[in-house]
């Protein structure tokens, strides 16, 4: 990658089919494709030397150095559109869809800060304690909800080593799953520093893959296999003992892999018989609002 120690934040963009990294040195950003080959470089007005990126399926999220604010990135115009302001210096971030009621949210911390999830708008949502983590010094942060038994929260660690370090979400604890940066893409690398990390699908074929940026001479942009993926879906709401009121709305929420279009149904009598809700929705919405109908019954489903 251009340069030298200096380039930390990289992302994928799946909808562009390209790589973006960050030169918080020289305040530039560089577009890559998936093999390799310098796009363009270039700035944003009103984007001062980012640090790392998030994504969240139309836009990209930025943290910039030694600052609070978060700018928001058309990445289709290159322009920023937008921002949200943290109650503290950001050096990494994440877009966690599942946060604040499946509204989305971000991971965000400083090098040695609790994680911290916050809305789109910046409030508070939950920390975990930096302590805990087992990693050190963090300069990246990805969520993961392809692997098995998940979320999970990946971290860059650069001390003692440069490590990526997997976090159970809903614990707050490490898995005991890592890996050490230098003994393969660290290899001939001089003045090794970890940097930002992403995790994304459509960069292999029917694989999940988290990469990022190990920095040093030069700056490497890697990528490891981490999941096979599967068509998947799973109902999140309602699944199981929801009381819903007649002539109510209700929203229907969904997680979805490798799968373009849904179709809801419920049934009042345990699965046996199935009634239309809606058809042919984008899976990736992950939500429907849904009139309940006049159909009384103890034994509904939804699937």
């Amino acid at each position: 990658v251009i340069g030298s120690n200096g380039s930390l934040g990289a992302i994928f963009i799946p909808s562009l089919n390209e790589f973006w990294t960050s030169r918080w040195v020289g305040n530039l950003i560089h577009r890559w494709t998936k093999t390799g080959s310098l796009i363009e470089q270039f700035s944003i007005d009103g984007v001062t030397r980012a640090l790392n990126f998030a994504y969240d399926g139309t836009n990209l999220y930025a943290s910039q150095i030694d600052s609070k604010i978060i700018k928001i990135i058309n990445p289709l115009t290159k322009t920023a559109i937008g921002e949200i302001t943290a109650t503290f210096q950001v050096t990494y971030i994440t877009y966690d869809p599942n946060a604040d009621n499946s509204n989305g949210g971000f991971w965000i911390g400083d090098f040695t800060t609790n994680p911290t999830l916050i809305s789109r708008n910046g409030t508070v949502l939950r920390t975990l304690p930096y302590s805990s983590l087992c990693s050190r010094v963090n300069t990246g942060i990805a969520f993961d909800h392809y692997s098995p038994s998940g979320p999970y929260l990946w971290f860059s660690s650069q001390s003692p080593n440069q490590k990526l370090i997997q976090v159970k979400l809903s614990t707050g604890l490490p898995t005991g799953v890592e890996h050490d940066l230098s003994t393969d893409v660290g290899t001939g690398v001089n003045n090794l520093a970890s940097g930002g990390i992403f995790i994304s699908t459509g960069i292999v074929n029917g694989k999940a893959t988290i990469g990022g940026m190990l920095q040093g001479y030069p700056n490497n942009l890697y990528g490891y296999q981490l999941f096979d993926l599967v068509p998947n879906i799973t109902v999140g709401y309602p699944n199981g003992g929801e009381k819903l009121k007649v002539g109510s709305q209700s929203d229907i929420i969904w997680s979805s892999g490798l799968i373009d279009k849904v179709k809801i149904e419920y049934s009042i009598n345990n699965g046996i018989d199935w009634l239309l809700v809606a058809d042919n929705l984008t899976a990736s919405s992950g939500k429907y609002t849904w009139v309940v109908p006049n159909n009384l019954s103890t034994n509904c489903k939804v699937r």
